[in-house]
């Protein structure tokens, strides 16, 4: 018999119905993955939920769970479904979902915090994405790196959300109302905080990234959520700057692409702020391989590299700057097979990879590879490296809004 986990796998659930119903067939689904995540996934859940059951930590994550319910109450609902699905309360299903909130905080960082803003003093440190804009090739690449918990149990969700009792937060911007969408999801939280994409043709890679302060605004999560209602590139800034919903916590980047309108691929990078994020949306122009001024080859990890950050933050980056001085040494790309050996390469370039495997220096590990074929209008996921693999699944990406 193989031995539990020996093989990768990446289930795909087809579903459809309200928020409370997608959140409640996917925790129903999923519920013994999302139960084993839990307890497997030590270097994330145990200081979470050493703080969460501190008074101070219990205060914060009821904070929070205010601020989503008041500002995403569409995304409360989906969490009390997946709560529902999985057979535990409500409240423990939000906390697992402000956990990317609150992982690089301890009790310290949460007393000031819920009276200002206060330093960062933990890293985000993860994923790695490859734009390639050329006038034949256009693909992203994303490689997600998480702890092994992620590989052995993460998902995919492909969603159908109508929702009367919601109307959409984009209504009336060339949106019907609701969400057709496909996502890798992290187990028991919504859907949007990895790789993604919708029927409105827009495609989604998110890459922490690691600010000198952090706020109390509203969860992360329901932020990347929101974008898979988008149907047009401004329309997903307006959702990023999250403007009268309460601002943001923590520092994100989203790669974008448009299947309907290719010839710009984008790099959103995204700081947090109480009255509304800020956000640069980096675009990544069509120019041909061999240009003396390549602009159509961008590599987006863990690094701000248009939005700014203290010199003192940026000198404790050490794993992403690697990881880009690498990728640089390998550019340009000419086409989807260079990026799949920049996203696999495992040359160790001041101790640190960029396919990453579990060693003394760095815990995390790449889970997945997911490459976007924006001319093909096509998802492809590899579960092991992609420059020596062939891909576990792949998805069309059909346009029907």
């Amino acid at each position: 018999m193989p031995r539990e986990g020996r093989y990768p796998s990446l289930p795909i659930l087809y579903t459809k119905g309200s928020h409370f119903d997608v959140g409640y067939m996917t925790g129903t689904t999923f519920a013994d993955r999302i139960r084993r995540y839990w307890h497997d996934d030590e270097n994330l859940s145990q200081p979470s939920r050493a703080l969460y059951e501190s008074r101070d930590g219990r205060e914060l994550c009821d904070v929070l769970q205010k601020k989503g319910e008041d500002n995403f109450p569409q995304y409360a609902a989906e969490i009390r479904g997946l709560a529902a699905g999985v057979g535990v309360s409500y409240e423990e299903m939000f906390f697992q979902n402000s956990i990317l909130d609150m992982m690089y905080m301890d009790e310290g960082v949460v007393l000031d915090l819920l009276g200002k803003t206060v330093p960062l003093t933990r890293l985000l440190e993860r994923c790695s994405t490859v734009l390639l804009n050329r006038p034949d090739v256009k693909v992203i690449g994303h490689n997600e790196d998480d702890y092994t918990a992620l590989q052995q149990y993460g998902y995919m969700v492909s969603a159908v959300v109508d929702d009367p009792d919601f109307p959409s937060m984009l209504q009336g911007q060339g949106t019907n109302g609701y969400d057709n969408n496909k996502e890798e999801c992290y187990p028991g939280m919504l859907p949007g905080v990895a790789f993604s994409f919708n029927d409105h043709g827009l495609v989604f890679c998110i890459n922490s990234q690691t600010t000198d302060t952090v706020y109390c605004g509203a969860p992360n999560a329901c932020i990347t959520r929101s974008l898979l209602g988008a149907a047009s590139v401004e329309q997903c800034r307006h959702l990023l700057e999250n403007r009268r919903r309460g601002g943001g916590n923590l520092g994100f980047s989203v790669n974008i692409a448009d299947v309907k309108s290719p010839d710009v691929l984008w790099s959103a990078e995204v700081q947090p702020g109480l009255l509304g994020n800020k956000v640069h949306m980096h675009p990544v122009v069509e120019a041909a391989f061999g240009d003396m001024e390549d602009k159509g080859c961008y590599f987006q990890t863990n690094t701000y590299q248009h939005l700014s950050i203290s010199n003192k933050l940026y000198s404790h980056l050490q794993r992403p700057l690697a990881r880009s001085s690498r990728a640089k040494e390998m550019f340009p790309c000419a086409d989807e097979h260079d990026v799949l050996r920049v996203l696999g390469d495992t040359e160790i370039y001041n101790d640190f990879v960029i396919f990453r495997r579990p060693t003394s220096k760095d815990k995390l590990t790449t889970c997945t590879t997911a490459l976007f074929d924006i001319k093909g209008k096509r998802l492809d996921v590899y579960v092991d490296n992609p420059k020596s693999s062939l891909p576990l699944m792949s998805l069309p990406i059909h346009v029907t809004q």
